[in-house]
């Protein structure tokens, strides 16, 4: 909730509609709090699954890793983009996906803890291990996609072809309805005229 407020407050040192002084304000105050906090992001997860079984800690210790890893790129996004930043929805789209990838992986550690404490899963202690490891392994190749296509990707391609497509788009309309049995296929030429200015095809 912490780290939350103060991206709150270096949003405000990025909107050009606030005074200057309120953002010079937010800025020193956001510059003291991610001196501290960004470098942390780039430590080791070494203190990372306490508390669980010993299957799980190498997992856990990759989830936190991937944590770490996500608040960096969204950091990044917001210098880079700033304000705008909330335009770009694909972007946006792959970090809101790859945290629910860590929140299902964090979930299926912490149920399978309890599963294996209450000794109310019908698998065996090893199968279910296995399962969740599995899951964890195969979400964490998910999330690794997911950040190679935070910095290699067509976003910006694929906004200019989705433009193109809209401008593109034109409703043609007959001024003079013809019989419901009929198709009217409209002929027309920049070079020269054409004689007719419909062929009718009739069924």
């Amino acid at each position: 909730m912490n780290a939350l407020r103060k991206f709150q407050g270096w949003a405000l040192h990025l909107n050009s509609t606030l005074p200057l002084k309120v953002r010079a304000k937010a800025a020193f105050k956001s510059a003291l709090f991610y001196a501290r906090w960004y470098p942390a992001k780039w430590m080791p997860a070494l203190t990372a699954g306490r508390g669980v079984s010993p299957e799980f800690r190498s997992d856990m210790r990759k989830m936190k890793s991937l944590s770490r890893k996500l608040s960096r790129r969204l950091s990044h996004a917001i210098l880079r983009y700033g304000p705008k930043l909330d335009k770009k929805q694909v972007l946006l789209g792959r970090f809101v996906e790859i945290g629910a990838e860590l929140f299902a992986m964090t979930s299926s550690v912490a149920y399978a803890e309890h599963l294996l404490a209450s000794g109310k899963s019908d698998l065996k202690s090893e199968d279910l291990v296995k399962l969740v490891r599995y899951f964890c392994k195969f979400s964490r190749v998910k999330v690794d996609g997911l950040f190679r296509e935070v910095s290699r990707n067509a976003d910006a391609e694929g906004y200019v072809v989705a433009r193109i497509g809209v401008e593109s788009l034109e409703v043609i309309k007959d001024p003079q309805p013809q019989s419901n049995f009929g198709i009217e296929a409209r002929i027309s030429s920049s070079n020269s005229r054409v004689p007719c200015s419909a062929v009718h095809l009739w069924i």
